[in-house]
């Protein structure tokens, strides 16, 4: 009977090992995802401060961030490039006044109303 005693504080031990190593785990799971989380937020906030700072600086941005202010404005207009190329892949284009995508066909923009030029 021995044997069998040895046996079953040997798998208990072994279970209460297994349970604090999973525990464990777990714990660290949740902080892991607890932390990216909170990385995230402040990403999320880094670029709200970001655009914000952008729209305050952009008419006359100071010497050290000139460069980036220009960098900006690039991607911007590439940006408003691949969307109009995009509409127009789809048989749409994209109003150069509100932004807003129509039937490349239409005379007008529905949402504002601005003429097509491209149909005069």
């Amino acid at each position: 009977m021995d044997i069998f005693d040895k046996l079953g504080d040997t798998i208990t031990t072994t279970g209460k090992e297994v349970a604090n190593f999973a525990k464990d785990v777990a714990e660290m799971g949740k902080l892991n995802v607890q932390l990216k989380e909170t990385e995230l937020s402040r990403s999320k906030l880094y670029y709200k401060l970001g655009k914000k700072c952008y729209e305050l600086l952009k008419d006359d941005p100071e010497e050290e961030i000139a460069d980036v202010i220009e960098a900006i404005e690039k991607c911007d207009a590439e940006i408003a490039r691949y969307e109009e190329e995009i509409a127009i892949a789809k048989g749409n284009r994209k109003c150069r006044n509100c932004g807003a995508t129509y039937p490349q066909e239409s005379s007008f923009c529905p949402n504002c109303g601005k003429e097509n030029p491209n149909l005069k």
